[in-house]
C-alpha cells in the first residue's frame, strides 16, 4: 500500500513538472510578455430563506507573449473556479483549476475585428461534490481549439470575442468516491481522448478585456 502511494505520488510530482517545462518551452524566446486579458472574473452569492445558498467565484487570466501585430502569438493562461454551498444538507462544493499555453494565429482584418484561430494544452483539475457522499474528481492533460475575433479598442485595449470549438482529454483520470456507513469506495478510469470532442452553446463563448503594453 504504501508503495503503491509512493508510486502515485512520485508520478504526479513527474507529470506536473513535465507540463511546467513544457508551457516554459514555449515561452523561452521570448524576454517579457506584452498583453494582459481578463477572460474571466465574477463573484455572484445567493442566500434564499429556503433552501441551500451558494457562493460562486470564477478567475481567468491569458499572458501574450511577442507582439498581437504579428501573425501568431504564444500566451499561457490559468483559470480557476470555486462554489460552495450553505444550508442544511448542502453538497460540499465545486472546485476547478487550469494552468497551461497555447498559440494564436491571426488570420483577416475585418476594419478594426482581427479573426483568429488558437489551440490550447492545459493540466485541469476538477472536483465536484454532488452530495455529502458522492465526490467526482477528473485530472489531467487537455487540449482543445478555439475561434475568435479580436476587437482594437484603442493603441492600449482590445476585447477578444472567443468561442471554443472542441476540447479533449489527452491524458486523464476520473474518480468517484462514494462514502456509506463509514465505509469509502473509490473507482478510477483512465481516459485517452485523440479526437475532436466538438462542444456547442452559448456557454462556450468567453469574452476578454485586454492591456497591451
Amino acid at each position: 500500500m504504501v508503495r503503491n502511494l509512493l508510486s502515485s505520488c512520485r508520478g504526479a510530482v513527474i507529470f506536473r513538472l513535465s507540463l511546467s517545462i513544457l508551457i516554459l518551452s514555449f515561452f523561452s524566446g521570448s524576454a517579457q510578455a506584452t498583453d494582459l486579458s481578463l477572460i474571466s472574473g465574477f463573484y455572484k452569492k445567493s442566500a434564499p430563506d429556503v433552501g441551500n445558498g451558494s457562493s460562486q467565484f470564477s478567475l481567468g487570466a491569458r499572458l501574450g507573449f511577442g507582439s498581437s501585430q504579428q501573425s501568431r502569438q504564444w500566451f499561457a493562461q490559468a483559470n480557476f473556479a470555486s462554489t460552495s454551498y450553505s444550508g442544511d444538507g448542502a453538497p460540499a462544493g465545486e472546485t476547478s483549476l487550469a494552468l497551461g499555453g497555447g498559440q494564436i494565429y491571426f488570420l483577416k482584418n475585418f476594419g478594426g475585428a482581427r479573426s483568429y484561430l488558437s489551440w490550447l494544452l492545459a493540466f485541469q483539475n476538477n472536483e465536484t461534490s454532488n452530495t455529502n457522499v458522492t465526490k467526482l474528481k477528473s485530472s489531467g492533460l487537455f487540449y482543445g481549439g478555439n475561434a475568435g475575433f479580436r476587437f482594437d479598442l484603442s493603441k492600449d485595449f482590445f476585447l477578444d470575442l472567443n468561442a471554443q470549438l472542441f476540447t479533449s482529454a489527452l491524458v486523464a483520470t476520473d474518480t468517484v468516491e462514494t462514502s456509506a456507513g463509514g465505509t469509502t469506495t473509490k473507482t478510477e478510469t483512465k481516459r485517452t481522448e485523440i479526437y475532436l470532442d466538438t462542444l456547442g452553446g452559448v456557454n462556450d463563448l468567453t469574452i476578454g478585456l485586454g492591456l497591451e503594453f
